[in-house]
């Protein structure tokens, strides 16, 4: 279909369905019912920034999100006009969907409500009193107007509290991390996110030693809906909720009612913020998506934010744009957004970077490494924007600020139901908050000096080797460190480089700042000279019985150390004597382990099943080769993975779903993943059509494919090697996409077993 067709059969539909009301806005209850015009996504084509910024001061609904040399846009015919007569060219990306959601009641048993997070908070704080409090740091728009309307503005604090601790003053010894969610009121996944968090961590204190490690030295301070009359008119929309993006103001112009995606009442919040007001990214159309409000801060919500960041950290860089903030500067703060899959770093407007750029971006893409988003400045990656909450959080008091665009544009052929503002609920705690959950802490453990601690090593792994000690025995502790643990997708800008781990050390109940006593750790191949390092050592156990922390931490060949990991370290009075563990034996014959089940591999976004392969001989791994027989009628759809012991994991292949590699794999023709292989992963399947992935017409060995996939922290099989083999592995499977099914049905590993034969078994369908 042409452009002019497009557009004359839009127009015809807008007529027949009707305009929306221009009329005033007084409360979420007062919306009306019209029909909205037909809406479509369009790729708007942007040579260079300065079309950029004349396409958002335009007053269109510009996504965050980049389109193949443009921006996207949702428009309705009436946009879609003026977009022509304004001299931009577009084409047609994708028809959105009628916002229905994919359970009988988005906002009923899925998506919580505004009062629902707010009770949330409520109940945690009354049921954790030792651990959090609730404060009230501001009210919303329609409050300010009338004590009997709009919402209060609600954080929850959450630590092992003292006296004096959640208290709004930034006079502390206890770092700060703060998670604000959903400024922006249309995107849910934020908020949700917010929530689960505040859950995985009242509940992980004195379970995860992680997250009680945290909770004992830092405050987290978490705002799941920063935008709440916003948010309450998207709930006012039922099954299909309202687009709206701003807050309630309707003080100025004369907008759709109900709100649509190209025109709605209030002001952008995240473009209202009082450091670079109004430089660019933003529009002066009061019923824009991108409006800048009447001056700034003139928003109830952004000086209640502002306060509140004024209120939680010191101020720790100079008044002018190019002040830089110590490198021990402490606090972090993270706002999350949907979607894009991008983390965004200050400055948000074009030109230079900010004064602590190269802290900041090293902070970014490690978060990128655990989540796999695209790492950039927003004029980087995006546009150029002005007037953000994470630019007022660093310019204005020197903190180290990031934004998390979450998802995928709606269409996406990756998790498509998991795409847009209005993903399918059961994303969430399948997709969303697995996927956000280690980039969360990491930046949390980050927050006690994060221009410092993001540019040392991470450490991936750590775990001991015993159950439980007897008091005063001595037992091993083993890490993984990585200072390449650094975000690699396509599109990133400014990647850090890497530099060889140079020293570890472990620390028994006090961490370093807490003046604990350090134990050096050793690298396990015989000296510090790569960037990613297995260290161990030995560490005699307290002599108090009970639960203790031991903290371990690596530092690079530049003298930069990286956060702190914890674990558990148990004593017990009637634990048995440690037994020593003796060395990896050097890679001798060949150990095959195979083991048969049949695990249904389900339509279950993106979660893992495994089949698990006890491996009891104590050998060190020089070399590894990985079997699986696969049954499944769309390779496009899997991801297949490899875990060993340590819980390192390699993503062996990784596919986005709903792909165009349609064929099978046959549990009879078992594929061999293998460095040797000639032939890579990423073509598995090309070209086959209809025909059996490992069959008469194709190999059947492959060389490992990770680029992409968020959670394959390796790159070959070969970075397994100087491990010990004994202990529990895992090949395991995921499928992507809904509509197909199948199974894991054998796995074999094959340790030191020698070079590979490439074969080509002649099997037919």
């Amino acid at each position: 279909m042409t452009r002019s067709r497009l557009l004359a059969l839009l127009l015809g539909l807008a007529l027949a369905l009707g305009a929306a009301l221009r009329t005033p806005l007084p409360g979420a209850q007062a919306l009306a019912t019209n029909a909205a015009p037909p809406l479509v996504r369009v790729r708007v084509r942007i040579p260079s920034e300065r079309e950029a910024q004349a396409l958002l001061a335009g007053g269109w609904d510009v996504l965050e999100a980049r389109a193949p040399e443009g921006l996207y846009v949702n428009a309705d015919p009436v946009a879609l006009k003026a977009l022509s007569e304004r001299g931009f060219e577009w084409a047609l990306d994708a028809p959105l969907p009628p916002l229905a959601p994919r359970a009988p009641e988005l906002f009923d048993g899925g998506y919580h409500t505004v009062e629902e997070h707010i009770a949330h908070l409520r109940a945690v704080s009354d049921s954790h009193p030792a651990l959090t409090t609730v404060i009230t740091y501001g009210v919303s728009w329609r409050r300010e107007q009338n004590a009997a309307d709009g919402h209060d503005l609600f954080a929850l604090c959450v630590t092992e509290k003292r006296p004096g601790d959640c208290a709004r003053t930034p006079e502390t010894d206890k770092p700060r991390f703060v998670l604000m969610a959903s400024i922006h009121a249309r995107e849910l996944t934020p908020a949700e996110v917010a929530y689960r968090l505040i859950d995985a961590l009242v509940d992980g204190y004195g379970q995860d030693a992680e997250i009680t490690a945290l909770l004992r030295d830092e405050e987290i301070w978490i705002l799941p809906v920063t935008n709440p009359d916003g948010r309450e008119i998207v709930e006012a929309g039922g099954n299909a909720p309202y687009l709206q993006r701003k807050n309630a103001n309707t003080s100025a112009g004369s907008c759709a009612q109900p709100p649509q995606s190209y025109s709605q009442f209030g002001v952008d919040l995240n473009r209202n913020a009082d450091w670079r007001w109004g430089v660019e990214g933003v529009s002066a159309d009061p019923c824009s998506p991108l409006y800048l409000g009447g001056g700034p801060a003139s928003e109830p919500e952004t000086r209640a934010l502002i306060g509140l960041f004024e209120a939680l950290f010191k101020d720790q860089r100079g008044p002018l744009a190019g002040d830089a903030a110590p490198i021990t500067t402490t606090g972090a703060l993270l706002t999350l957004h949907s979607y894009s899959n991008l983390v965004l770093l200050p400055w948000g407007n074009s030109g230079p970077g900010a004064p602590n750029d190269a802290g900041l971006r090293a902070a970014a893409f490690r978060m990128s490494f655990f989540n796999g988003y695209v790492a950039g400045r927003p004029p980087e990656v995006l546009y150029g924007v002005s007037g953000s909450t994470d630019d007022a959080a660093y310019g204005g008091l020197g903190v180290a600020a990031f934004t998390w665009e979450m998802g995928q544009a709606a269409g996406a052929t990756t998790y498509p139901h998991c795409a847009g503002f209005l993903p399918a609920f059961d994303c969430q705690s399948a997709r969303f908050w697995p996927e956000a959950r280690a980039g969360l802490l990491y930046l949390a453990a980050a927050a006690r000096q994060p221009y410092a601690l993001a540019l040392g090593p991470t450490v991936l792994t750590a775990s001991l080797d015993i159950t439980a000690s007897a008091p005063g025995a001595v037992f091993t502790v083993t890490a993984r460190l990585a200072d390449d643990a650094l975000g690699a997708e396509v599109g990133s800008v400014g990647r850090p480089a890497s530099q060889p781990v140079a020293e570890a050390e472990a620390y028994v109940d006090l961490p370093p700042w807490r003046g604990g006593t350090p134990i050096a750790l050793l690298a396990r191949d015989g000296g510090f000279d790569q960037p990613r390092e297995v260290v161990a050592g030995a560490i005699t156990a307290p002599n108090d019985p009970g639960l203790h922390l031991l903290y371990v931490r690596g530092q690079d060949a530049s003298g930069q150390w990286g956060p702190v990991h914890a674990l558990w370290l148990p004593v017990q009075a009637d634990a048995a004597p440690a037994i020593p563990v003796p060395p990896p034996a050097p890679a001798g014959a060949c150990l095959s382990v195979t083991v048969s089940a049949t695990v249904p591999v389900t339509d279950s976004l993106g979660v893992m099943n495994c089949i698990r392969l006890p491996v009891p001989d104590h050998v060190a791994v020089a070399s590894l080769r990985v079997r699986m027989a696969v049954t499944h009628p769309w390779v496009g759809d899997l991801r297949l993975q490899v875990r060993n012991p340590e819980g390192l994991a390699l993503t062996l292949l990784n596919r986005p779903g709903g792909g165009t590699r349609p064929a099978d794999l046959f549990a009879g023709a078992p594929i061999l993943f293998s460095d040797a292989a000639s032939a890579s992963a990423s073509a598995l399947g090309e070209g086959l059509g209809d025909g059996v992935v490992c069959g008469s017409g194709g190999p059947c060995a492959f060389t490992p494919a990770p680029a992409g996939d968020p959670t394959s922290d390796l790159g070959r099989l070969a970075d397994f090697s100087g491990g010990a083999a004994d202990g529990v592995w895992e090949v395991c499977a995921a499928d992507h996409a809904p509509y197909s099914a199948g199974a894991l049905v054998s796995a074999t590993l094959e340790i030191n077993c020698g070079p590979v034969r490439l074969y080509l078994p002649r099997l037919g369908r």
